[in-house]
């Protein structure tokens, strides 16, 4: 019974628009014609159920419908509420300003560049450079747990490598996530002073008695190796080789000099960043050479043309 007053509704409103159509007027209009027919529906329906049923109330469909003056302040409301709430959404978005990625600022490890000074300062800070992205490392004081078992049967990426040597996801931390932007910084060095440091590292240099003979034969040595393209643990790699990509692009924004303000330019860096926790304490200038007193003076004429000759584009850039 409920199927047959639903199509008999649906056929009311078909005749009440072909009634309008044919320009039908009535004294009392459609909207009368309309709810007599549907009272007239629910009373027959009455007639036909269960006497023990309460009686079902006539339904006046004519007050679901709102006169012009109802919708014209109806939509009054709803377009001034739509105009506040855009006002409002402009006002916002001109005090918070565009949306934004996250920037992360990551650290290039070029050796001999005060990088463990800087990789300790950031660790001590809780944020991961250099070798504490991936392993325990002494210069790694916060790092140390958290990647205590962390890879430790996994092979990783060399940290003295330079960007452009890493694609994918051997680039590890040098590659930005989702909605997120990777810049990156690093130190340079003169390619004399560092030479002379990479002589007293005390993890590749030199072992034997150090003298102004041992620190030259050392030095030529290396950047002989450096020219044939072997690099021991990616020592002395040349920095241009950091900074720059194949093409000649810059893809390392932030480059600081070891000689200028290295301490006060870092200290900038990082407040542009929002990192004033991390601060550097001390620069290692190396122990050995404040025992032996060698320094890029004691190299011969010979060893500094063979540095300029595998330096020239550090010196030009």
């Amino acid at each position: 019974e409920d199927i047959n007053i639903f199509f008999n509704q649906i056929a009311i409103k078909k005749e009440a628009t072909e009634t309008r159509q044919r320009g039908r007027k009535g004294g009392k209009g459609d909207d009368y014609f309309i709810r007599s027919r549907m009272n007239s529906l629910v009373k027959r329906r009455n007639v036909h159920s269960d006497p023990n049923d309460e009686p079902a109330s006539p339904v006046d469909y004519g007050k679901a419908k709102l006169s012009r003056k109802e919708q014209r302040e109806r939509y009054i409301r709803s377009t001034l509420i739509l105009a506040l709430v855009l006002s409002f959404g402009a006002a916002a978005s001109k005090l918070i300003g565009p949306r934004t990625r996250l920037t992360r600022l990551e650290y290039v490890h070029i050796t001999k560049t005060a990088g463990s000074a800087i990789e300790s300062a950031a660790s001590l800070a809780g944020i991961d450079w250099g070798p504490c992205h991936y392993m325990a490392h002494k210069h790694c004081p916060n790092s140390a747990a958290k990647h205590a078992a962390r890879l430790k049967n996994r092979p990783f990426p060399n940290w003295h490598a330079p960007p452009k040597a890493l694609a994918g996801s051997l680039g590890g931390p040098y590659v930005a996530g989702p909605g997120e932007e990777v810049v990156l910084f690093t130190v340079v060095r003169d390619p004399y002073s560092r030479a002379v440091s990479e002589f007293h590292c005390p993890f590749v240099g030199f072992k034997g008695r150090k003298t102004p003979e041992s620190l030259n034969r050392y030095v030529r040595r290396m950047v002989r190796s450096a020219l044939a393209g072997k690099h021991s643990g990616l020592h002395y790699v040349v920095q241009s080789d950091y900074v720059y990509d194949d093409d000649g692009n810059q893809i390392i924004r932030h480059v600081l000099k070891y000689e200028d303000d290295l301490s006060g330019n870092f200290e900038k860096l990082m407040d542009t960043y929002h990192l004033s926790n991390v601060r550097l304490a001390s620069i290692n200038t190396n122990a050995g050479r404040k025992n032996d007193g060698l320094t890029e003076d004691h190299l011969f004429p010979e060893t500094i043309q063979l540095i300029n000759k595998y330096a020239e584009r550090d010196f030009v850039n």
